[in-house]
């Protein structure tokens, strides 16, 4: 009798064997040449192992265990290599096909299978043979990995040029909006010399150039670097000169959108608000409440008797059977307490007796059709 092999090595094998079909559905819909992501693969052997999430370094491990660390131009060691396409995304590459024809297959999956099973038994048999050694995760552990193949220098190099142009252009254009945010604050912060200025009405009772009120007032402003500052309280004094000052600055970026979200929250603030939830609920019901009303009369007049009750259950389930567009339990009970309230106040009635729950119909009471509609539509 064969000897029994660790529930891990059966798991490895399964894991083989979920490996195997996952590239055999690929390449049925896949170019053999196309290499695999093993992003994309994964996913799939992990569904059909059912034991854990695959990894990579499973994959490696499946590799390494069916190739060998030697690979042999012809044999089965050199069909799969790992290879790197580009920085973080490894894929799996087909290297020989089993025959040639449109229909058939990339590679032969048993022979591969067959020969996963023959080498990793003979590993465990050696490995098990050796004294002390019983831990079979130490047996896993230990199994050879297939190597990835690194991206040529030429390919990263061309990848990580085209980032850094990439993270330049990108910082470019946000140093560039941020000088011009900068520029554009100086510019419009405070008023030029020329308008300060400007404000100055000379009349033939007013001030004179010459005066000395001009004079200290004109020395008081100081430009520097492009920058004006206003010095004396005296330029601020005077009601001309000051409304300059008081100009806002929509186009600095940090003020123009603290502004905009103050208006936005006084308009929402003065905005109208809309109906809560439980409103919604009850005008819900009101346009229900017609339709509902007419299967409660049919179901009284099929009981017989001016007075007939239903326990609340029973008749929440014959208005579900038999209305037309499907309604659940919380709707039709909420339809109920806006026909005992609103709409048919004496007709529907809603009682408890000893915890359970029941609707009372006074059928002479039934209100006229067309005071139902004037109430549902005064909503």
């Amino acid at each position: 009798a064969p000897p029994v092999l660790p529930s891990a090595i059966l798991d490895l094998h399964a894991l083989n064997a979920a490996f195997l079909t996952a590239l055999t559905l690929h390449y049925a819909h896949h170019p053999s040449t196309s290499p695999v992501d093993i992003r994309t693969i994964t996913p799939i052997i992990t569904k059909a192992w059912g034991v854990r999430k695959t990894t990579l370094d499973d994959v490696r491990l499946l590799l390494g265990v069916t190739l060998g660390p030697k690979a042999r131009r012809g044999s089965l060691r050199a069909l799969f290599t790992l290879t790197t396409l580009r920085p973080g995304v490894i894929a799996l590459e087909l290297h020989a096909q089993r025959r040639a024809g449109t229909l058939a297959a990339a590679f032969d999956e048993k022979a591969v299978g067959a020969q996963f099973r023959a080498r990793l038994g003979a590993a465990w048999r050696q490995w098990s043979a050796m004294e002390g050694q019983e831990d079979v995760r130490v047996f896993v552990r230990g199994l050879p990995r297939a190597e990835i193949i690194p991206l040529r220098q030429e390919k990263a190099a061309a990848y990580l040029d085209k980032g850094q142009r990439r993270l330049e252009d990108v910082l470019g254009k946000r140093l560039k909006r941020v000088k011009l945010s900068e520029e554009e604050d100086v510019k419009i912060g405070l008023p030029s010399v020329q308008a300060m200025l400007k404000q100055v009405k000379f009349s033939d009772a007013g001030v004179e150039m010459g005066s000395p009120s001009v004079r200290s007032a004109m020395k008081q402003v100081k430009a520097s670097d492009g920058d004006v500052e206003m010095g004396s309280p005296s330029v601020h004094a005077t009601p001309a000169a000051a409304s300059p000052m008081q100009v806002s600055t929509p186009g600095s970026r940090g003020l123009g959108l603290l502004e905009r979200i103050r208006a936005k929250e006084a308009a929402a603030a003065l905005a109208p608000v809309g109906p809560s939830a439980a409103e919604k609920a009850r005008l819900a019901a009101l346009q229900r409440a017609s339709e509902v009303l007419d299967i409660i009369d049919m179901l009284a007049a099929g009981r017989g008797g001016m007075r007939v009750s239903f326990p609340l259950h029973a008749l929440v389930r014959d208005v579900q059977n038999s209305i037309r567009s499907p309604m659940g339990r919380e709707e039709v009970e909420s339809v109920l307490k806006v026909l005992e309230k609103e709409v048919a106040p004496g007709y529907v009635g809603m009682v408890e007796f000893g915890g359970v729950k029941g609707v009372v119909v006074q059928r002479g009471l039934k209100p006229n059709p067309t005071d139902v509609k004037g109430r549902v539509a005064m909503g």
